[in-house]
């Protein structure tokens, strides 16, 4: 590269980095934790589908929000 195109080149945009918030945790069968975060595309269940789901597939879903 020339001196010129170096001292052309611009930064547009700097990437801003956060933690991701914590909104639900899905334990299966008391032995495997998944933790879903705000930037995850997530529809709450209703009640009646968090009761089967632990009634039927053992798996607990805690919504934090």
């Amino acid at each position: 590269m020339d001196n010129a195109v170096t001292t052309n080149s611009t930064v547009t945009g700097v990437a801003s980095i956060r933690i991701p918030k914590e909104i639900a945790k899905i334990t299966i069968c008391g032995a495997f934790q998944l933790t879903v975060t705000d930037i995850m595309k997530w529809i709450p269940p209703t009640e009646e589908q968090r009761k089967n789901l632990k009634d039927i597939l053992c798996i607990d879903v805690e919504i934090l929000e």
